[in-house]
Order: structure tokens, then sequence, then C-alpha cells
């Protein structure tokens, strides 16, 4: 992993572990429901905090042994203003379903980052038609309540 990329698992991190403190005071859901979710999360958020932790102790032997006397970061390294653009589109996730709900927002989100990310037609429509079954078994073979958003009316 390259220095670049290290504020994406961490951004993520923090956004997982966000969501997970606000789900029980927007939706007031239980444990009962935010147990999948809740382990899910701090599974995901552990291996990012994992990972964060490896790759700065492979820089720390990088400067001890003194390796690419200079610049530790790769020439190939990915641009934080790349980084950050592809953040911004997963943000962009959070208000488009929190508005529609799961069932419409998740499809239409994943459908234009797909797009926005130079995928082709098909791509985008089997990345929508995924995620809209994901959402369908999420809610239906869990029994999970589904939160509509305040501009679907269900």
């Amino acid at each position: 992993m390259r220095d670049g990329e290290l504020l994406f698992p961490g951004l993520i991190m923090v956004l997982i572990l966000l969501a997970l403190i606000l789900d029980p005071v927007l939706y007031h859901h239980g444990l009962r429901v935010l147990g999948f979710p809740v382990g899910l999360g701090l599974a995901t958020a552990g291996l990012c905090a994992w990972r964060l932790r490896q790759r700065w102790a492979e820089r720390r032997r990088q400067r001890d042994v003194g390796e690419g006397q200079g610049s530790i970061e790769p020439a190939s390294a990915l641009p934080v203003a790349a980084a950050l653009r592809a953040m911004l589109g997963l943000v962009a996730a959070v208000p488009l379903v929190w508005l529609l709900g799961f069932i419409v927002g998740l499809p239409l989100y994943v459908g234009a980052y797909v797009r926005w990310r130079g995928g082709a037609w098909r791509t985008t429509l089997i990345g929508a038609g995924i995620a809209l079954a994901a959402a369908l078994c999420f809610i239906e073979l869990l029994g999970m309540p589904q939160p509509h958003g305040p501009l679907v009316w269900p």
C-alpha cells in the first residue's frame, strides 16, 4: 500500500464507526437489528486499523534500514487528489441512501458511482442490479426493518 492510499482505509474506518454510532440516534434501532452491521462494521474497521499499523511498521523499518535514501513514497503513488475524489464518491452514498432509502438509493448510488468512475453501461446496470438484490436480500432474509428516506413514500 502506498502512502497516498493510507488515507482511504483510515477514512473508511472513521466513517464506519461514525455510522454505527449515529444509527441508534437517527433510526433508534436496537441491538437485535444492529447486531450484524455492528459486527461487520467493527471487523472492517479492525482490518483497516490493522493494515494502517502494518504500513506504519513497514515505513519505520524502511527508515531504520535506510532504503530509498530520501523519500519513502514511491514515484507511482496515487496522488492525494485522486484518493480524495474517490472518497468523495463513497461519502455521497450516505445522503443518497438516507434521502431515498436502501431499496432506491443504494442501487442508484452504485450505478452512478460506477458510471462516474468510467464503467460501461453494462457494468453500471449489473452493479446496480447486484446492489438492489443485496438490499432486498438483506431486508427480506434477515427481517431487518427498512427505513424509508424522506423523499420516498412507502
